[in-house]
């Protein structure tokens, strides 16, 4: 049988992990935390579940849901999921985080921009990776609309600015949005994130707790070395890790895979969840805060959307991400300093929190890559890649860097990359 490594248990390591064994694969996945699922994991503390890293997800997810009726997982929609957006200092509709004039220039733009039928494949973009989505923003829909709705959306779920984005992904939600509409409205697995890469991880074989020191690879064979310098020689590798990551594990990695290791950039963020009054927090499910509101705060989510799991007595979570710029400042700070500046810049920002004591730390993850940054440029290195250099040494790079956007990129990445390994090594 073919011998597969996996480094790393998040959903795209898993899929691909799951679609190999079908096909007669010896698969074995690698991850250095106790807990499966990456970016998609929970904990469970004091009966309330925090999503560490992904916080919801929509009916767009078509084939995350396939995999959750495979796995009998219940798809719950939201106990309720309108957005929000603090502007001036008040949570007001999404809708009116722009004016007359704004909004006249956004129907404009979404009636003539051009139009893109791929959301979580970026490889099918590269023709528009040559602008920053920033640029076209200010210049088509002016300054309020690109700081409150570009800016504001790009950071809320990618944590950096929209300086940093690509045209590409910009076309690609912009273009969802118009079209998908009502499948935008936010889901989760019950159980919370975990759920599904827990499921997958049960087929497979799974170490955890278990990191990698180094990597090397040939043209024939893959060897890991361990911590405690032991070995384990294998047919192939899939590296799910960041790509920063990535780069310090690969001891051989060819000209083309360092480039594109050392040309990826990921946004870092804080994930912090705050115990609170149930009633306290407006019934929105998500509400951003685009950086010119705080330059601290991202966005927010009242956790109480996610019905008993998140609920216990009297209080739920509100749960709160930072952006890039303030997560690198802070990342450092113990957990009862950052308590101290999120609790206070909440309270400053928001209409609804008067009070900056009535919020109780819970729990909070600190995320050095929290996400790609889909940056000019980057699309087009990564098509170029696939096409001419994966799978090269045996090693294949995996992960939502790869041009896949969001879980359910990953996810689909990960099915992609199995097919590939099928058809480049032959199935046992």
């Amino acid at each position: 049988m073919k011998r597969i490594a996996i480094i790393g248990a998040g959903i795209s390591g898993l899929t691909a992990g799951h679609e190999l064994k079908k096909v007669g694969f010896d698969v074995t996945v690698y991850e250095k935390e106790p807990l499966v699922g990456g970016r998609m994991s929970t904990r469970v503390k004091e009966g309330f579940h925090f999503d560490t890293g992904a916080d919801h997800l929509c009916n767009l997810y078509t084939h995350m849901q396939a995999y959750c009726q495979e796995f009998d997982i219940e798809w719950q929609k939201m106990r309720f999921d309108t957005y929000g957006i603090v502007k001036r200092h008040r949570v007001v509709p999404l809708t009116s985080g722009i004016g007359f004039i704004s909004k006249l220039r956004m129907a404009w733009m979404t009636k003539t921009m051009p139009r893109v039928d791929e959301l979580f494949d970026f490889n099918s973009l590269v023709d528009q990776d040559v602008e920053r989505a920033s640029t076209v923003a200010l210049r088509n829909l002016g300054r309020e609309a690109s700081d409150y709705y570009v800016d504001g959306f790009t950071s809320a779920y990618q944590f950096h600015r929209a300086t940093e984005l690509s045209l590409a992904p910009f076309l690609a939600v912009l273009n969802s949005i118009r079209r998908d509409g009502p499948l935008w409205n936010l889901h989760r697995t019950k159980g919370g994130m975990i759920a599904l890469p827990e499921a997958l991880a049960k087929g497979l074989c799974v170490k955890t707790s278990t990191p990698i020191q180094s990597i090397s690879t040939t043209a024939t064979d893959a060897t890991l070395t361990f911590p405690d310098q032991s070995t384990e020689t294998v047919d192939a590798v899939i590296m799910t890790a960041p790509a920063p990551v990535a780069r310090t594990l690969l001891k051989n990695p060819t000209p083309e895979t360092t480039v594109l290791l050392e040309q990826t950039a990921f946004s870092s963020t804080i994930s912090i969840a705050f115990r609170v009054q149930k009633n306290l927090v407006p019934k929105k499910g998500v509400t951003w805060i685009p950086f010119v509101e705080s330059p601290i705060i991202s966005s927010y989510s009242n956790q109480a959307m996610k019905g008993d799991e998140c609920i216990q007595g009297d209080e739920s979570l509100v749960s709160v991400w930072l952006h890039e710029s303030a997560a690198k400042e802070l990342m450092q700070k113990s957990e009862a300093e950052l308590s101290t500046v999120i609790r206070h810049e909440l309270s400053r920002v928001t209409d609804w929190l008067k009070n900056p004591n009535a919020l109780t730390l819970h729990d909070l993850q600190r995320w050095e890559h929290a996400m790609p940054k889909f940056d000019l440029g980057h699309q087009r290195r990564v098509k170029i890649y696939l096409d001419e250099h994966q799978g090269k040494n045996r090693l294949y790079l995996c992960g939502d860097y790869m041009n896949a956007l969001w879980t359910e990129g990953a996810l689909r990445y990960g099915q992609r990359l199995a097919a590939r390994l099928k058809t480049d090594l032959g199935s046992a």
